[in-house]
């Protein structure tokens, strides 16, 4: 009768020994990730390192060769950029040495063709086609006297002598244009390195509109045949009364004088 009982009992040991021994298998998976754990870690921490080498690399050494090449080649097109501007500048002096040289040779043909309209299709090519620069070139001179300081004088004579003359280049024929009131020469002001201007106001009576005409003419399309009077003068302002244009007035006339300071 005590048998059984006791075999159930020792059933019942060993089916709980069964479940108190451990698992290999699930050993063997804590294992695997345990270790798995620690080469994640370790990759991490590799690729960390490699990342900090390719940006010291970068840093010490790529950049600064970079900034090299750049330098170097900034400053070898800065050297190409000096020889191309001197070449050009090279180039622009041989052209105006050579129309200086022209201006020299023609230059009573040019009088003839700005004050007489003749001659001009015996004027060299770079003349025809540079007029404007050509005179500026001839009446662009210095009034400054080594003594007295500005050249009044000068000024008055070539305005006064030339300007209002009704045929300035004709000395048989004197006759007037108009007639200076009052005129006032400031002091001369510094416009360009080297170059100088000078205000002038002037007032100026003409008999009529024709007298007006031949003033700004002379002012601004002729040549003085006596180079004392060449002075390069630029008008600023008339104040005329166009609807008496047939009548004896009165016209104010703002003027700049350029010269040249040596």
């Amino acid at each position: 009768m005590t048998t059984q009982p006791n075999n159930e009992i020792m059933s019942r040991l060993l089916a709980d020994q069964d479940t108190n021994i451990p698992n290999d298998n699930e050993n063997t998976e804590t294992t695997s990730i345990a270790s798995a754990r620690v080469l994640s870690t370790r990759y991490k921490v590799y690729l960390v390192i490699v990342l900090l080498l390719i940006y010291l690399v970068l840093m010490y050494m790529f950049l600064p060769t970079i900034d090299r090449q750049q330098a170097e080649q900034s400053q070898l097109q800065n050297i190409v950029n000096q020889l191309q501007n001197f070449e050009s500048k090279r180039l622009q002096y041989t052209a105006d040495a050579e129309f200086m040289d022209t201006l020299q040779e023609q230059e009573e043909t040019l009088l003839n063709c700005l004050n007489n309209q003749t001659a001009c299709n015996a004027l060299d090519t770079t003349l025809q086609e540079r007029q404007e620069l050509a005179r500026f070139m001839l009446m662009f001179n210095n009034v400054q006297d080594p003594v007295m300081g500005l050249n009044e004088r000068r000024i008055l004579a070539s305005l006064n002598d030339y300007a209002l003359m009704r045929n300035p280049n004709n000395t048989a024929n004197r006759e007037r244009n108009g007639a200076i009131q009052s005129v006032r020469i400031a002091d001369p002001v510094q416009y360009e390195p080297n170059v100088m201007r000078v205000p002038i106001d002037l007032t100026v009576q003409f008999s009529n509109k024709d007298g007006l005409l031949s003033f700004i003419n002379n002012i601004e399309n002729t040549i003085p045949t006596n180079t004392n009077h060449r002075l390069l003068y630029v008008i600023d302002q008339i104040d005329y009364d166009v609807v008496r244009y047939n009548q004896t007035q009165e016209a104010n006339i703002q003027l700049s004088l350029f010269y040249y300071q040596n």
